[in-house]
């Protein structure tokens, strides 16, 4: 089902590189689209390990999962626009599986602003690409995909007044 004939960074930050430079995403950019949400999930279960209480913890667990969501949900715009079934890498087939974050990554306000201010960029960049698709349930996966990503920001703003 997974075809890695693409080719997938070793680097978040070339990963998001790709994606960033994308204004009408081929199948393949929806495919590497597809890792980087997949470890969007191991970047958060890493904070969320490290969250200093409960209540941020269910933050960024309940965040990670809607990035594994955000996953199949571009899978099924790849299935929508080429017929091609593709599904998210197991963990340890993923080179983005956590974004390369420290086991040990501590959780302070600053980075989750930081990480904050990502998610938002994610909004736009999401609805970037379904303004350049032509194929309207595509571009209806990836509107869905973009609204989750800034309720994943003001998530993290609940997160930071919780610390």
């Amino acid at each position: 089902m997974n075809q890695t004939s693409f080719s997938v960074p070793s680097s978040t930050g070339e990963a998001f590189a790709r994606l960033n430079a994308v204004t009408t995403p081929t199948v393949e950019d929806l495919k590497l689209m597809v890792y980087v949400e997949a470890g969007g999930q191991g970047f958060y279960d890493v904070l969320a390990a490290n969250a200093p209480n409960d209540k941020v913890r269910d933050i960024l667990s309940l965040n990670g999962r809607e990035e594994m969501g955000h996953a199949m949900r571009v899978c099924k715009a790849i299935k929508v626009m080429s017929g091609e079934d593709f599904a998210p890498p197991k963990p340890e087939d993923n080179p983005l599986r956590d974004f390369g974050l420290a086991p040990d990554t501590a959780v302070t306000r600053e980075f989750l602003e930081h990480i904050a201010g990502l998610e938002v960029d994610g909004d736009k960049l999401y609805e970037g690409w379904a303004q350049g698709l032509a194929n309207s349930d595509a571009a209806k996966l990836l509107r869905l995909n973009a609204r989750e990503e800034t309720a994943h920001s003001k998530r993290l703003e609940q997160a930071v007044a919780l610390l």
